[in-house]
């Protein structure tokens, strides 16, 4: 079975396969970023945004960035890192 065939099969399967790890997004009380490109082809901004808010996270949208940020956009996901890491807020969000 080709890598394809089994990427493609996941992305039909997409709800269910992660499902139980949207229902543990809220318990994760470690201070987040988010970031999601805008032509990411496999899961839409919304998902993003979804979840950013499971996490209490910040979300970080970079316009025209595809799925994986560190090769198509590393010294703006760099830049949006250092700027998070020394925005001083507290390391743990409550519940």
């Amino acid at each position: 079975m080709s890598v394809r065939t089994i990427f493609a099969g996941s992305l039909r399967e997409l709800a269910t396969l992660y499902k139980p790890i949207e229902l543990q997004l809220p318990r994760i009380l470690a201070r987040c970023d988010v970031g999601w490109g805008t032509r990411d082809p496999f899961f839409a901004l919304e998902h993003g945004r979804r979840t950013a808010a499971a996490l209490r996270a910040q979300l970080t949208v970079f316009e025209g960035a595809g799925h994986f940020l560190p090769e198509e956009r590393p010294e703006d996901l760099a830049q949006d890192l250092r700027q998070f890491l020394q925005s001083g807020a507290p390391a743990f969000a409550s519940k």
